[in-house]
Formats: C-alpha cells, sequence, structure tokens
C-alpha cells in the first residue's frame, strides 16, 4: 500500500464497559484508520483499522531504564564527585569511605537542575536528616527533579581523602525531613496512629468506633461545653392575655474580642411572634435579674455577659414580666429575627431549628432584646431559653 503522511490521529479514553465509537456508514470518515481506544480499566489498547476496533499486541508499559553509577575520590575542599541522575529516579544511593572522618573533614550534599547552579540538599542516614556529615556511611539523597546531584569538600583540615560511590535507581523518591516530626506525630504502627495534640500538650490516638471504625468526634459547639465556656439561662410567665403583652431577657455584650455565640429558643402557648432586637437600649432597673448557668456544672467560669442594671452585674441577664418590659420601653431596636410562632388559641415553638442554621455572633458592646409577643388576646403562655457559648476571635 502507499505510505501516507498522518497530519494527526485520533486518540480515545474509556472503560471496557463502554461503546467504542463507529461510524454512521460506510461514507463517514469521522474515524480515521489508526485511532486508538484506551481502556482504563484493563489498560489494553485498542486500534481501529477501517471496519473493527483491533486490540494491539503490546500493552502500554514504561520503557526500562538502566541506573546510573559514579565514583571518586573526594581529599580537598570544593573538590566533587557528581552523578547523573537517571531518568525516572527517585533516590540516589551515595556510600562514603576512607580516612578522612578521622581526620575531622567534612563533606556537603548539593543538587542541580539546571547543571550549572547548585544548592545544598538533606540526605538521609537511617533515621537522621543530614546536610553536612563528617562520618563513613551509606546516605540516601531524594532525587526526583533534579538532573545531578554531587558531593563536595565543604572543609579539610588534615590529609585525608574519601571515596565517594553512588548508585542513581529508577523509582520512588525518598522523603527527607530536615527536622524532625514532633514528638509522638510520626508513630506508625499497629496501636494507631496519634492523631492529634490535646490541651496538656500530649499527643493522643484518634479513637475509633468499634463497630463502623468512624473517627469519634464532637461540634464545635459541643467542645465548648466541655472547655466550660458555654452558659444558658431561661425564662417563662404565664401571665400574656392581650395582644402586645411581651415577655423577654435582655443582656449586654462585652466590650472585647470575646465573641457571643448565641442560639436562641422561644416556645408559646398561643399566637405570638418571637423576635430578637439589637440596640435596645432598654430602661435600666426595670426588670429581675436572671441567673446564668454553666453549662459545665464542675466549671467556675462566669459569662461575661451583664444585666440590664444602673450598675450592670456579670454574668446575669435580665428578665422582664409583662409590666416589667412595659416599663423598660423597648420602642428603638432593631429587629434582627423575627419568627411567627402559631395561630388563634394554637400556639408553637422554634424546635427543628439548628445552630448551624440559627446561630448569631453577636456584636461586641452592644444591647441586647429575646422578646415574645402576644399577637392575640388569648391566654399564653411564654417560654425563652438562651443557649451561647463565648468565644475569643482570632481573626
Amino acid at each position: 500500500m502507499t505510505v501516507e503522511r498522518a497530519i494527526y490521529y485520533q486518540r480515545y479514553i474509556g472503560l471496557s464497559t463502554d461503546e467504542k465509537p463507529f461510524p454512521l456508514d460506510d461514507v463517514d470518515l469521522s474515524l480515521m484508520v489508526g485511532a486508538r481506544f484506551y481502556e482504563t480499566d484493563t489498560c489494553d489498547v485498542y486500534v481501529w483499522d477501517g471496519e473493527q476496533w483491533q486490540l494491539e499486541n503490546t500493552v502500554l508499559a514504561t520503557t526500562a531504564v538502566a541506573n546510573t553509577t559514579a565514583s571518586g575520590t573526594i581529599a580537598a575542599v570544593n573538590e566533587t564527585v557528581e552523578c547523573v541522575v537517571s531518568p525516572g529516579a527517585g533516590t540516589v544511593g551515595c556510600q562514603l569511605t576512607g580516612t578522612w572522618a578521622a581526620a575531622g573533614d567534612l563533606i556537603i550534599f548539593e543538587a542541580t537542575t539546571d547543571g550549572t547552579n547548585w544548592v545544598a540538599i538533606y540526605t538521609s542516614m537511617g533515621a537522621s536528616a543530614v546536610l553536612i556529615t563528617g562520618s563513613n556511611g551509606i546516605y540516601q539523597l531524594g532525587a526526583a527533579g533534579y538532573v545531578k546531584v554531587r558531593a563536595r569538600g565543604y572543609t579539610w583540615g588534615a590529609p585525608g581523602s574519601c571515596s565517594v560511590s553512588f548508585n542513581s535507581t529508577v523509582g520512588p523518591s525518598a522523603v527527607v525531613l530536615a527536622t524532625p516530626l514532633p514528638q509522638g506525630a510520626n508513630f506508625l504502627g499497629t496501636q494507631g496512629i496519634w492523631g492529634y495534640r490535646s490541651s496538656d500538650a500530649t499527643y493522643q490516638p484518634l479513637r475509633l468506633d468499634k463497630a463502623t471504625n468512624s473517627i469519634q468526634t464532637i461540634d464545635y459547639a459541643h467542645h465548648e461545653i466541655h472547655a466550660g465556656s458555654s452558659f444558658t439561662c431561661h425564662y417563662s410567665q404565664t401571665a400574656p392575655t392581650n395582644v402586645g403583652e411581651m415577655t423577654m431577657i435582655a443582656f449586654n455584650t462585652p466590650d472585647s474580642t470575646t465573641y457571643i455565640h448565641m442560639f436562641a429558643e422561644a416556645s408559646s402557648t398561643a399566637a405570638s411572634t418571637f423576635s430578637i432586637y439589637e440596640v435596645a437600649d432598654l430602661d435600666v432597673d426595670e426588670g429581675t435579674q436572671l441567673t446564668i448557668y454553666n453549662r459545665d456544672r464542675n466549671s467556675s467560669t462566669l459569662s461575661t455577659v451583664t444585666s440590664i442594671e444602673t450598675t450592670p452585674v456579670a454574668n446575669k441577664a435580665t428578665s422582664y414580666t409583662v409590666v416589667q418590659a412595659a416599663g423598660a420601653t423597648l420602642s428603638t431596636a432593631t429587629p434582627i429575627y423575627v419568627k411567627y410562632l402559631g395561630a388563634a388559641a394554637a400556639g408553637a415553638d422554634t424546635s427543628g431549628e439548628t445552630r448551624d442554621s440559627h446561630e448569631f455572633i453577636l456584636k461586641r458592646n452592644t444591647q441586647y432584646a429575646f422578646v415574645i409577643a402576644n399577637t392575640t388576646d388569648d391566654t399564653n403562655t411564654h417560654k425563652i431559653i438562651l443557649n451561647w457559648y463565648e468565644h475569643a476571635s482570632i481573626a
């Protein structure tokens, strides 16, 4: 047949279960003779012969590359022995022998990517990372990306010579750590994997569920309970009977970067609204001090929020009855959250809401009010529950 020059050729990639391309009819030239289809799951290559796909006799493979070696002697400062890195080599071994070590001389290991400019590199000798050495032994150099590596006389005093032998091998690159991993972080074995640094500066293993081998963790808000930085308070009353009558909890946030991460819950037995007001500017000394509880009952840490009083009290909020709420004059506040609870005589609550979707990080040095207000003239029981944690911002 007449030899033709292929201007371009076609390649396809897919699974062995995929249908390979075929011409639509006898005059369809979209699939050219010589097109190839590589099956990623079998590594087989098929060639289109003009009528059907034929399996090639050869399978994709890497071409074997011979190792390269080099040897020489160093007996003075800046004398070198170089080794060309084999294509595909990841590691170069280097053995140093001779009388130089006893004389107190030093050798440094270096590499180059352009064949001209050399930089020092770390090598490994057993469990140690080595940049400059004064000892005979076998060293491993991570060679991936380099065209050459070398040993060079770094300092040379008393007479002595070092015999240097390099062997560049095709394979994965050696990983050399310039400094050791922290204690415990490099422990790999049958007992487990040291996975995290705990608050007492020790390293602890990751804990797995015995049935599923899933990692046992808690979310951050839960962690704050264990850290003693999570707080709660609540207030309820049965007095509201008319439209607009309110139940309220209020407090001031601290003027610091310890931010309040708030998740509020509310319920009522008749129709009402639940609102969160920012910059409430309530009249002082109208409500009653409300106890705040640390959710870790073994912790002595106190909340940084303060009550609505002439002299605000730390670790206290303020609760308000219907009469007290009316006297506190909630008029200039900005509602940042409003939810309708129930209809007519049928109340509702905020159950089903999650911290992920309803948490607020409250503004520093600001007054907040959490309010349930009747929307009908029905006897109503209001209840407000506040849960929050306090965290110093690292931003």
